[in-house]
Protein backbone atom coordinates (compact mmCIF):
# COMPACT_ATOMS: atom_id res chain seq x y z
CA UNK A 1 0.00 0.00 0.00
CA UNK A 2 2.82 2.34 0.86
CA UNK A 3 4.60 1.88 -1.94
CA UNK A 4 1.46 1.87 -4.18
CA UNK A 5 0.70 5.56 -2.69
CA UNK A 6 3.89 7.27 -3.30
CA UNK A 7 4.05 5.42 -6.98
CA UNK A 8 0.42 7.38 -7.06
CA UNK A 9 2.00 11.03 -5.69
CA UNK A 10 5.19 10.35 -7.50
CA UNK A 11 2.91 10.53 -10.61
CA UNK A 12 0.40 12.96 -9.73
CA UNK A 13 3.56 15.27 -9.06
CA UNK A 14 5.19 14.72 -13.02
CA UNK A 15 1.89 15.56 -14.41
CA UNK A 16 1.26 18.90 -12.31
CA UNK A 17 4.55 20.04 -12.95
CA UNK A 18 4.50 18.90 -16.68
CA UNK A 19 1.14 21.81 -17.19
CA UNK A 20 3.38 23.94 -15.55
CA UNK A 21 6.00 23.28 -17.00
CA UNK A 22 8.76 23.11 -14.11
CA UNK A 23 11.21 20.22 -13.02
CA UNK A 24 9.69 17.90 -9.98
CA UNK A 25 10.96 18.69 -6.08
CA UNK A 26 13.64 17.09 -4.40
CA UNK A 27 12.85 13.74 -2.74
CA UNK A 28 12.43 14.93 0.67
CA UNK A 29 10.26 18.09 0.00
CA UNK A 30 7.62 15.73 -1.96
CA UNK A 31 7.55 13.62 1.08
CA UNK A 32 6.61 16.28 3.08
CA UNK A 33 3.82 17.21 0.18
CA UNK A 34 2.51 13.90 0.22
CA UNK A 35 2.15 13.60 3.65
CA UNK A 36 0.53 17.11 3.62
CA UNK A 37 -2.00 15.53 1.21
CA UNK A 38 -2.09 12.01 3.07
CA UNK A 39 -2.63 13.21 6.53
CA UNK A 40 -3.79 16.52 6.95
CA UNK A 41 -5.98 16.87 4.08
CA UNK A 42 -8.73 13.54 5.43
CA UNK A 43 -8.22 14.61 8.95
CA UNK A 44 -9.43 18.40 8.01
CA UNK A 45 -12.47 16.63 5.81
CA UNK A 46 -13.29 14.26 9.00
CA UNK A 47 -13.73 17.15 11.22
CA UNK A 48 -15.50 19.69 8.70
CA UNK A 49 -18.10 16.91 8.30
CA UNK A 50 -18.21 16.24 12.10
CA UNK A 51 -18.98 20.35 12.83
CA UNK A 52 -21.45 20.48 10.02
CA UNK A 53 -23.07 17.27 11.84
CA UNK A 54 -22.76 19.17 15.18
CA UNK A 55 -24.32 22.53 13.41
CA UNK A 56 -26.89 21.14 11.83
CA UNK A 57 -27.84 19.04 14.91
CA UNK A 58 -28.14 22.49 16.73
CA UNK A 59 -29.43 24.51 14.01
CA UNK A 60 -32.21 21.40 14.15
CA UNK A 61 -33.43 21.93 17.73
CA UNK A 62 -34.32 25.74 17.04
CA UNK A 63 -37.96 26.29 15.46
CA UNK A 64 -36.99 28.91 13.52
CA UNK A 65 -33.70 27.43 11.97
CA UNK A 66 -34.74 23.74 11.34
CA UNK A 67 -34.82 24.59 7.32
CA UNK A 68 -31.24 25.26 7.25
CA UNK A 69 -29.17 23.09 5.83
CA UNK A 70 -25.92 23.47 6.37
CA UNK A 71 -24.74 19.76 5.51
CA UNK A 72 -24.76 20.66 1.49
CA UNK A 73 -22.78 24.22 0.99
CA UNK A 74 -20.26 22.54 3.39
CA UNK A 75 -19.42 20.14 2.02
CA UNK A 76 -19.08 22.61 -1.22
CA UNK A 77 -17.00 24.48 0.85
CA UNK A 78 -14.76 21.28 1.69
CA UNK A 79 -14.25 20.49 -1.81
CA UNK A 80 -13.04 24.12 -2.66
CA UNK A 81 -10.81 24.30 0.33
CA UNK A 82 -8.99 20.87 -0.82
CA UNK A 83 -9.12 21.84 -4.23
CA UNK A 84 -7.27 25.22 -3.39
CA UNK A 85 -4.46 23.54 -0.82
CA UNK A 86 -3.84 20.60 -3.40
CA UNK A 87 -3.41 23.84 -6.30
CA UNK A 88 -1.87 26.03 -4.62
CA UNK A 89 1.08 23.75 -2.91
CA UNK A 90 1.17 20.80 -5.60
CA UNK A 91 3.16 22.49 -8.29
CA UNK A 92 6.80 23.21 -7.74
CA UNK A 93 6.27 26.90 -8.91
CA UNK A 94 5.13 29.67 -6.41
CA UNK A 95 1.05 29.78 -7.01
CA UNK A 96 -0.65 32.97 -6.65
CA UNK A 97 -3.63 33.20 -3.86
CA UNK A 98 -5.80 34.59 -6.92
CA UNK A 99 -4.96 32.07 -9.26
CA UNK A 100 -5.30 28.98 -6.95
CA UNK A 101 -8.68 30.81 -5.71
CA UNK A 102 -10.80 31.70 -8.89
CA UNK A 103 -9.06 28.31 -10.35
CA UNK A 104 -10.04 25.83 -7.22
CA UNK A 105 -13.44 27.53 -6.73
CA UNK A 106 -14.25 27.30 -10.92
CA UNK A 107 -12.92 23.70 -10.41
CA UNK A 108 -15.09 22.60 -7.02
CA UNK A 109 -18.64 24.36 -8.92
CA UNK A 110 -17.82 22.45 -11.73
CA UNK A 111 -16.78 18.89 -9.78
CA UNK A 112 -20.15 19.46 -7.53
CA UNK A 113 -22.43 20.37 -10.47
CA UNK A 114 -20.97 17.35 -12.62
CA UNK A 115 -21.34 14.91 -9.10
CA UNK A 116 -25.10 16.28 -8.38
CA UNK A 117 -25.48 15.28 -12.32
CA UNK A 118 -23.78 11.69 -12.47
CA UNK A 119 -25.51 11.13 -8.93
CA UNK A 120 -28.99 11.92 -10.67
CA UNK A 121 -28.24 9.60 -13.76
CA UNK A 122 -27.10 6.82 -11.37
CA UNK A 123 -29.90 6.67 -9.41
CA UNK A 124 -32.31 7.15 -12.26
CA UNK A 125 -30.95 5.01 -15.24
CA UNK A 126 -31.91 1.61 -14.73
CA UNK A 127 -30.99 0.24 -18.05
CA UNK A 128 -27.48 -0.76 -16.64
CA UNK A 129 -28.51 -1.73 -13.74
CA UNK A 130 -30.66 -3.86 -15.01
CA UNK A 131 -28.07 -5.00 -17.56
CA UNK A 132 -24.91 -5.62 -15.66
CA UNK A 133 -26.29 -5.99 -12.58
CA UNK A 134 -23.69 -5.10 -9.84
CA UNK A 135 -21.10 -4.59 -12.17
CA UNK A 136 -23.09 -1.61 -13.00
CA UNK A 137 -21.88 0.11 -9.91
CA UNK A 138 -18.66 -1.07 -10.50
CA UNK A 139 -18.32 0.74 -14.27
CA UNK A 140 -20.15 3.79 -12.79
CA UNK A 141 -17.56 4.30 -9.94
CA UNK A 142 -14.23 4.10 -12.74
CA UNK A 143 -16.37 6.30 -14.75
CA UNK A 144 -16.99 9.04 -11.97
CA UNK A 145 -13.03 8.47 -11.13
CA UNK A 146 -12.18 9.32 -14.60
CA UNK A 147 -14.81 12.59 -14.72
CA UNK A 148 -13.46 13.52 -11.60
CA UNK A 149 -9.55 13.60 -12.95
CA UNK A 150 -10.77 15.31 -15.99
CA UNK A 151 -12.43 18.07 -13.75
CA UNK A 152 -9.69 18.52 -11.46
CA UNK A 153 -6.75 18.14 -13.87
CA UNK A 154 -8.75 21.12 -16.30
CA UNK A 155 -8.69 23.07 -12.85
CA UNK A 156 -5.22 23.06 -12.71
CA UNK A 157 -4.30 23.98 -16.28
CA UNK A 158 -6.60 27.17 -15.32
CA UNK A 159 -4.45 27.30 -12.02
CA UNK A 160 -1.75 27.67 -14.18
CA UNK A 161 -3.05 29.88 -16.92
CA UNK A 162 -3.99 32.35 -14.20
CA UNK A 163 -0.52 32.28 -12.65
CA UNK A 164 1.15 33.23 -15.75
CA UNK A 165 -1.62 35.61 -16.18
CA UNK A 166 -0.59 37.70 -12.90
CA UNK A 167 3.26 36.91 -13.80
CA UNK A 168 2.83 38.63 -16.92
CA UNK A 169 0.49 41.12 -15.72
CA UNK A 170 3.34 42.30 -12.65
CA UNK A 171 6.32 42.23 -15.03
CA UNK A 172 4.58 44.82 -17.28
CA UNK A 173 3.20 47.16 -14.49
CA UNK A 174 7.19 46.51 -12.90
CA UNK A 175 8.73 47.22 -17.08
CA UNK A 176 6.33 50.14 -17.75
CA UNK A 177 7.09 51.88 -13.95
CA UNK A 178 10.55 52.33 -15.54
Amino acid sequence: VLYVSVMFFDDFEYVINKIYGVPPRRFLHSISIYLTMVIIMPLGVAASFYLTIRANMLLQSFTYTHWINLLSLTSYLIIWFVFYVVYKISPNVTVHKRAAFVSSFVASLIWYLSKALFVYYVTFNKTYTTLYGSFSTIMFFLIWIYLSWIIFLYGVKLCHYLNNYINIHRYLLIKNRF
